[in-house]
């Protein structure tokens, strides 16, 4: 808590090195989750990503990896096991 009284909240991307509830001050979101959220984003929203040109090299890639999945599956990645 702040001086001020204000609650401060932290929140570390990365894998966890302590099991969830181990009372850390501090919330981990694994890379696994946010890779699983970018995949499952691009998927729903690729009638207008797919379109896009993107500038950032990591979202290119992923771009890349939904194209070439669909490609070769000729489905989304949506209700499928990855």
């Amino acid at each position: 808590m702040a001086p001020e009284g204000h609650t401060i909240r932290t929140v570390v991307f990365g894998n966890p090195t302590s099991p969830p509830g181990s009372g850390a001050p501090w919330h981990t979101v694994p890379f696994a989750r946010v890779l699983r959220y970018l995949e499952d984003h691009l998927s729903a929203h690729w009638g207008i990503l797919g379109r896009t040109q993107i500038k950032d090299d990591t979202l290119a890639l992923l771009a890349l990896r939904e194209k070439a999945h669909r490609a070769a599956t000729g489905a989304s990645r949506q209700g499928t096991d990855r």
